[in-house]
């Protein structure tokens, strides 16, 4: 009986570790995420072509190709997406900057720091950084 007893506590002590690391790992970065600050962009002196561009942040690390053609952006492909993407955020948010023609959208609640990578990636990409 004691030694049934030694192993469940070991299990549940292991169940621990491991949830513990996980909500660690899932965590990390998100205040840097939530203070990021997305500039606007002003497509009306961009050249026509296809830029690349990047936000580095733990698992919200991402990478756009965002193409302009006549001064308007007229795609947004995700080359590199977050590590857990939520699709209905990102078609949402990908749709909102095409119609805005511009970062300056709404943030997507519930999502903010993945909404705000995509966007500092977009930014970077138009911005030349």
């Amino acid at each position: 009986m004691k030694r049934v007893k030694k192993i469940v506590l070991y299990v549940v002590i292991g169940l621990v570790v491991v949830l513990t690391a996980g909500i660690t790992y899932l965590n990390i970065g998100m205040n840097e995420g939530k203070k990021a600050v997305v500039g606007t962009v002003d497509v009306s002196q961009t050249v026509d072509g296809s830029y690349v561009g990047s936000y580095k942040n733990s698992r919200w690390s991402n990478q756009v190709n965002v193409t302009v053609v006549n001064h308007r952006i007229t795609a947004i492909n995700i080359e590199k997406t977050v590590l857990i993407e939520q699709q209905d955020v990102t078609e949402k948010l990908i749709n909102d900057v095409l119609a805005a023609q511009n970062t300056d959208v709404e943030i997507i609640s519930g999502a903010t720091v993945t909404s705000k990578a995509y966007l500092k990636s977009i930014e970077n990409a138009l911005s030349g950084k």
